[in-house]
């Protein structure tokens, strides 16, 4: 008889940002525990017209996987997932979700949509 092994919960931590926000991720990053049990998702408001380099930027600062957040993508504890530019983050169902923000005023990606949205 097999035994199921029960999921575990995720926990995810929401993390807006300004175009500005790079060196405060940097400190917040440094300073996270690696075994903490946390799913971290980052987003930053970037210019959708240049190639984003937040991943390798952060990744020099921490032990913890750092990656960009991809559609379809189940999170796990212990990981940074960062927003692509130009697109908005949800977590549905314990996948994320990107979506080509459907508000053309105001920062993409939208932590605003991502906190309402989330989970």
């Amino acid at each position: 008889m097999k035994t199921k092994i029960p999921q575990k919960e995720l926990h995810f931590v929401g993390i807006g940002a300004s175009a500005g926000g790079l060196e405060a991720l940097r400190t917040f990053v440094a300073n996270l525990p690696i075994d903490a049990g946390l799913t971290y998702i980052i987003a930053q408001h970037m210019s959708p017209d240049h190639p984003s380099m937040m991943v390798e930027l952060l990744a020099r600062e921490t032990k913890v996987t750092i990656q960009s957040a991809t559609s379809g993508l189940k999170p796990k504890p212990n990981n940074v997932y960062i927003c692509p530019p130009n697109m908005d983050v949800t977590v549905s169902n314990g996948i994320l979700k990107l979506d080509t923000p459907s508000n053309t005023i105001g920062p993409k990606p939208s932590v605003n949509r991502f906190f309402t949205r989330a989970c």
